[in-house]
């Protein structure tokens, strides 16, 4: 009898769970340390914590160049004078 689990490699939820930890691993930069997930669900909580780390990211940074963008009080007058 051939067992179906999430962490066969060959069942369709592995290969894509995979694919999506290869992915978010490589759009986000975070690398390929030779510590990595076993199971699925260890793949799956890499998965949500890279996404949640990028978008935190993503939101510290805009959140940074806003402050920045609008330190010459000056020039935000004029700026919104103008329209």
């Amino acid at each position: 009898k051939r067992e179906v689990s999430a962490d066969n490699p060959c069942h369709p939820m592995t290969v894509y769970l995979h694919s999506i930890y290869w992915s978010v691993m490589t759009i986000t930069s975070i690398g390929y340390g030779d510590i990595v997930p076993v199971s699925f669900l260890e793949y799956l909580a890499c998965v949500v914590g890279m996404l949640s780390g990028a978008v935190t990211w993503a939101y510290i940074i805009g959140a940074g160049c806003s402050v920045i963008s609008n330190m010459d009080p000056v020039k935000a007058v004029f700026e919104r004078s103008e329209e």
